[in-house]
């Protein structure tokens, strides 16, 4: 649910044997062309750089969902079907019959893209849909250990919320937007940490965001378990909330 981009190609396999857990020269990274379709989900981006996903970003049906988050991330369907059938309607003017999406159709304002993103401006101020440093900074100043727990996850997003309220004259932070950004920090901990300790290293995170690329060089490798919508999303979900609501309380 749950939103900088390298230059250089990667596509040889000696490069693929030295990044432990890589899939193959099938997913080596690729920076996306002129002309294919991204969006302001960093892991959906970093799906189709991998080839995970359609390299151009267009045409995404279900299917290439959950494969994508089955062999990149050993995600259980059940995730994939949580969060792509929603989607698929709502860019498609809630046409119920809807069956695919490009990457660049979640750029509409509060379908997936939504104020107070970790890595992107708000759609007030424009380009909501592109990686910004600045904006990212103002996330990662509250990740202050090598290793993140959920109180310094929900710390960033707790702080974005916050900055964003504050500068955007025209913010906007409904029902549907608090749970995905909620799931977006979810996400985080279940694709490139341990979803059971409710850890994540911030080497991996930074590398992630910062490339929308998959840290297989910092020497990440996919979870050995899979990973289920009920068990560990929507659990995380919950944790992500109590320990933003334990963070307001004690300033009170």
């Amino acid at each position: 649910m749950i939103r900088g981009l390298f230059t250089t190609l990667v596509a040889t396999a000696s490069l693929c044997a030295a990044f432990p857990g890589s899939s193959g020269d099938a997913h080596q990274y690729a920076a996306p062309g002129a002309n294919d379709a991204r969006g302001p989900c960093p892991m959906l981006n970093t799906l189709a750089n991998h080839g995970y996903l359609p390299r151009n970003g267009s045409n995404i049906v279900r299917e290439h969902v959950i494969s994508a988050f089955s062999e990149a991330l050993n995600f259980n369907p059940s995730v994939a079907m949580t969060l792509f059938p929603p989607a698929v309607v709502k860019v498609n003017n809630n046409n119920p019959n809807a069956t695919h999406l490009s990457l660049n159709q979640l750029n509409a304002h509060n379908v997936v893209e939504h104020d107070a993103s970790m890595s992107r401006s708000d759609d007030y101020f424009g380009n909501s849909h592109v990686f910004n440093q600045t904006v990212f900074d103002t996330t990662k100043a509250f990740w202050t250990s090598p290793v993140l727990d959920i109180n310094m996850m929900a710390s960033g997003r707790l702080a974005r919320v916050e900055a964003s309220n504050a500068t955007n004259p025209t913010f906007h932070f409904p029902q549907l937007s608090v749970v995905t950004s909620l799931g977006e920090s979810a996400l985080l901990f279940m694709a490139l940490g341990d979803a059971d300790k409710v850890t994540v290293p911030k080497a991996y995170l930074e590398y992630f965001f910062e490339n929308e690329r998959l840290p297989y060089e910092l020497g990440w490798s996919k979870s050995k378990r899979e990973i289920d919508a009920q068990k560990d999303m929507f659990r995380l979900i919950g944790q992500m909330k109590a320990a933003t609501e334990a963070i307001i309380s004690k300033r009170s």
